[in-house]
């Protein structure tokens, strides 16, 4: 059985990257940048377009090996599904590691009360800011998104979002989803609750 471990170790194989090669790391950091220049932040979030210019672009980034580059414009399948395991691990950990750091800054900012404290607002209640929340972000063209009923389908992990609301305001939420929106697209509808509508199945 070939494990996710194993898949990525021999895709770098495949690519003839050693197993601790200094010339891959500065390839992925190299990846990293391109994605974060483009608004890349997932691969299952990527329109077709946008991952194929990234497969496209990721043989002229720096350090890729010139033979494997050539390979790939050979057309070369059994190296361009090795290249696509290598960009799936890197967005999927480029991803954890943005969550990671955002659960740090959020359980910090709850220790210590935030950077700047709470506030009060216009109306004189307490706003405490900088709260951290879980976004779901739908999509109302997309069937999968809605049920039988046409109601949306909040829990699916791989749509959630750990973020934090720097100001409690509809432009609040905006600062946070922004980044996320495809290009052309805005967000038609913002549904809020204090817990998940549907627990998650354990």
């Amino acid at each position: 059985m070939v494990t996710a471990k194993n898949l990525i170790k021999n895709s770098k194989a495949d690519l003839s990257w050693d197993t601790r090669d200094a010339d891959y790391t500065s390839w992925r950091n190299a990846v990293k940048d391109y994605c974060a220049q483009q608004n890349i932040r997932s691969w299952s979030g990527t329109s077709d377009a946008e991952r194929a210019a990234l497969i496209a672009a990721a043989p002229n980034l720096t350090v890729f090996r010139p033979t494997i580059r050539a390979r790939l414009a050979s057309g070369s399948e059994f190296h361009k599904t090795a290249l696509q395991a290598l960009l799936h691990d890197c967005l999927k950990k480029k991803s954890e590691t943005a969550k990671d750091l955002a659960v740090k800054r959020a359980l910090k900012r709850l220790r210590t009360g935030g950077d700047r404290g709470d506030r009060d607002d216009d109306d004189g209640e307490s706003v405490d800011e900088g709260s951290p929340v879980a976004v779901w972000l739908a999509d109302r063209t997309d069937a999968i998104h809605r049920d039988a009923a046409s109601e949306w389908i909040w829990d699916v992990r791989n749509r959630r979002k750990l973020g934090i609301i720097q100001s409690r305001t509809l432009d609040g939420i905006w600062d946070m989803v922004k980044g996320y929106m495809p290009a052309g697209r805005t967000v038609r509808e913002i549904l809020a609750v204090l817990e998940d509508p549907v627990a998650p199945v354990n």
